[in-house]
């Protein structure tokens, strides 16, 4: 994808695995569709 300048906001979900007090594990989801269509790259989902 070109540059676009453009800024995002993207949500992010963090889940973390802890063992004994310590984090064993992290995991990170993120809403990429949500990203591409403020990027111009992926339309808006239809209205009903």
């Amino acid at each position: 994808i070109p540059a676009t300048g453009r800024k995002v906001e993207m949500p992010v979900c963090t889940v973390l695995d802890i063992r004994d007090g310590k984090i064993t594990a992290e995991r990170e989801y993120m809403d990429m569709a949500h990203m591409m269509q403020q990027l111009g790259v992926m339309p808006e989902p239809a209205t009903a």
